[in-house]
């Protein structure tokens, strides 16, 4: 697809003083977003930043940020967020790895880490939301116009960073609003970072409907923030919606919301069953940051059987299972290729297919069922085990927001089952349980609790890590 577009332009005009961006106190409408992202764009010009230029954006979501944003693809540079809280000479290696030389960043943050060959610019240096204002020219974005660089989540091993174009955005945008509808009254809150397509997808989400992306501060209880800038729509993964619901007082506020968006990995069953006994608006999905979030995600009034799956296929967006169970996918919103320095390497077959690490079935309806990762199969004394299967079961047998079994070195089996859990479990009567329910070689080795060095800040916890921390664990005490 080729066609020029600017989504802040059109949505100045469309909707001129209806709110946009809600950060705390403050409240920016699309006109004024529009000018500042003007102001901001010339600015950026005056940093010799231009089209194909990539700036790394490291900071926390505010509206200056989500300004910045605009302003780069205004002027045709390439955005790569990252996470604010990672170490900087982590920072820097990642910059390095995609051949990125500059990065926006807080005054208050240090240099030290980064390298001579990456310029840090402080972001009150050329986002000032209240500098002038402009005509209201025509500004037009090409679809093909590259617009990111998305690190992915690195749960399995080195993040790659993942670039998209404008188009691709865009794209998914429109189709997730065709299944859950926005409009000038919608309200959602960012409650995932801007370094996660799922956070970056509400931004486009909001803007092609006129509706509000809202910027709590990071202490506020989102029950009380739901309850005070009257959310309507919000984006969730499994950890998320499990601390919510151990809440009685947000689950009131939960209940009130127009649609509550659940993605980031399977969500177990008995916490789609506690949902739904609250009789949340829950939609859940199947996505990855290769198609710039949603892939297939369920619509309104569906079954409870159907919520245990990930829904149907949105437009825009193809999908295939392959004879090994392998997801396959292609559409308008796939990634152009995985970015190495100055160059793409693309990973796609001759039809254009992108061949996932995901495995799932569609059943007869077309709804698809996530069975886990390839690349987390293990094989123990000869039996393949999936780590999904045992999460699944130890999920609905405890008190939990999150369960991940990695692989441990065994001088008998070659490899065993090791579970780490975040919440509540007596470890006899979970171990009883899961022998009805599991054949022996599946029963893990050991069930430990969450660790709190693994709990870091992203949306996802890194099996990578968890992996070497549970093999030191198991040599410790064998």
């Amino acid at each position: 697809m080729t066609e020029n577009r600017c989504l802040l332009a059109e949505a100045a005009a469309a909707f001129g003083d209806l709110c946009y961006i809600v950060d705390g106190s403050r409240k920016l409408s699309y006109r004024q977003c529009h000018h500042a992202a003007a102001s901001t764009a010339a600015m950026l010009h005056q940093h010799a930043i231009g089209p194909g230029d990539l700036v790394a954006i490291s900071l926390p979501p505010t509206a200056e940020q989500i300004v910045l944003l605009h302003a780069l693809w205004r002027v045709g540079a390439v955005a790569c967020p990252i996470n604010p809280a990672q170490p900087t000479n982590y920072t820097a290696e990642l910059l390095k790895q995609i051949g990125c030389r500059k990065l926006v960043c807080g005054s208050e943050t240090s240099s030290d880490g980064l390298t001579d060959r990456i310029e840090k610019i402080d972001l009150d240096r050329i986002v000032d939301l209240n500098r002038g204002s402009v005509s209201d020219n025509e500004y037009t974005i090409d679809f093909d116009q590259p617009a990111t660089v998305l690190f992915t989540s690195g749960s399995t091993g080195k993040p790659k960073g993942v670039q998209h174009r404008y188009g691709s955005h865009l794209c998914s945008a429109l189709g997730s609003n065709r299944n859950i509808r926005l409009d000038r009254t919608s309200r959602w809150h960012l409650s995932l970072p801007l370094f996660h397509v799922g956070g970056l997808a509400i931004l486009f989400r909001t803007a092609l409907a006129g509706a509000a992306v809202v910027i709590s501060e990071k202490e506020a209880s989102l029950g009380a923030v739901i309850q005070r800038e009257s959310i309507t729509h919000l984006s969730l993964v499994m950890t998320q919606l499990f601390r919510l619901l151990e809440d009685d007082s947000a689950i009131g506020q939960l209940s009130q919301l127009k649609a509550i968006l659940l993605g980031g990995g399977p969500i177990g069953h008995r916490l789609i069953k506690k949902a739904l006994d609250h009789r949340l608006p829950i939609h859940t999905s199947y996505g990855l940051t290769e198609m710039a979030s949603q892939v297939t995600t369920t619509g309104f009034n569906v079954t409870p059987r159907e919520l245990l799956s990930s829904g149907q296929l949105l437009e825009s967006r193809e999908l295939k299972i392959d004879d090994g169970g392998r997801i396959l996918v292609r559409g308008e919103t796939l990634f152009s290729g995985y970015r190495v320095s100055d160059r793409l390497e693309q990973p796609f077959d001759t039809e254009g297919w992108f061949r996932t690490s995901d495995l799932g079935r569609l059943d007869e309806s077309g709804n698809l069922h996530l069975i886990g990762r390839a690349d987390n199969l293990f094989i123990s004394g000869g039996e393949n085990v999936q780590p999904e299967v045992i999460e699944a079961a130890v999920t609905d047998l405890t008190n939990s927001g999150q369960v991940i079994v990695v692989p441990v070195p065994d001088r008998e089996f070659g490899q065993r089952p090791f579970c780490f859990i975040d919440g509540t479990f007596d470890p006899q009567s979970l171990a009883s349980k899961l022998r009805e329910r599991l054949p022996a070689f599946m029963l893990p080795i050991r069930c430990e609790a969450w660790p709190r060095e693994a709990a870091g800040t992203g949306v996802k916890a890194s099996r990578a890590e968890l992996t070497r921390l549970a093999a030191r664990l198991y040599a410790e005490r064998t």
